[in-house]
């Protein structure tokens, strides 16, 4: 957690001074029940704070983040980030789950009634990583998240809240590839973090093959290929869409 060290705010400003375009903080956002460590950031040139929330329900908050009776607290965090920095410097990052992706669409609407003006909600496919090796029971297949995903995402459409995702194939996101951040790199050339994903032979065919670095590699390790479905969409018509979007 960055907000522990005595140093950050030092941190954020070398970065700045020394012509970083974009300062984004990734926390859980306990310290910004304290307004005045929020100004400091601001002052210091910290440009997105990005908050983990998991859930929008306070047992099952406390169940993914292994804590207890933070979760209304953490609540009035984020509240207390849109009021002083903005919500266009504010996002949400959502790792999907096991626990929590049957409530995703639920999640959705809580954002839009306690969150209003959030810059936007980020959805992160669980890695087979640290603490999930021995735990692989919480990574879901993707036939199980698809029905909750799909109606999650068309929820925040519908509120005007924008979503990213990373690390789902844009197989599994039919009517939403273009708000795929794999998909988005790839349109300019971008490879950070694509080598986490990897093509496999149910690839074979599709026409976002370009656009689509494939499922994550620890994911088919787990629970194999046999889910994707080759595309036919234009993927000349998604690149121009996604070169479009300046975000």
């Amino acid at each position: 957690e960055p907000t522990l060290s005595p140093d950050l705010v030092r941190w954020v400003r070398f970065a700045k001074d020394n012509g970083v375009r974009e300062t984004v903080l990734c926390t859980n956002g306990a310290v910004f029940e304290n307004r005045k460590r929020i100004d400091e950031l601001l002052v210091a040139g910290l440009d997105v704070f990005n908050v983990n929330f998991p859930a929008h329900i306070d047992r099952l908050y406390d169940a993914i983040t292994q804590t207890s009776g933070y979760f209304s607290r953490r609540v009035g965090a984020v509240k207390n980030l849109i009021d002083i920095a903005g919500g266009s410097k504010v996002r949400l990052h959502v790792v999907v789950n096991k626990f929590n992706y049957k409530i995703l669409p639920d999640y959705a609407r809580f954002v839009r009634e306690e969150f209003p003006g959030i810059f936007f909600v980020e959805y992160n496919m669980i890695k087979v990583l640290g603490y999930v090796k021995g735990r692989t029971v919480l990574v879901p297949t993707l036939t199980d998240m698809d029905p909750y995903l799909r109606e999650s995402w068309r929820r925040l459409k519908s509120y005007g809240i924008r979503f990213i995702t990373d690390g789902f194939p844009l197989c599994y996101m039919t009517g939403f590839e273009k708000d795929s951040i794999d998909a988005w790199k790839l349109a300019r050339g971008e490879g950070l973090y694509i080598n986490e994903k990897s093509k496999t032979p149910r690839c074979e065919g599709c026409t976002l093959a370009a656009l689509c670095p494939g499922p994550r590699r620890d994911y088919v390790e787990l629970h194999g290929d046999g889910e994707l479905r080759p595309s036919a969409l234009d993927a000349g018509v998604l690149k121009s869409r996604l070169l479009e979007d300046g975000a």
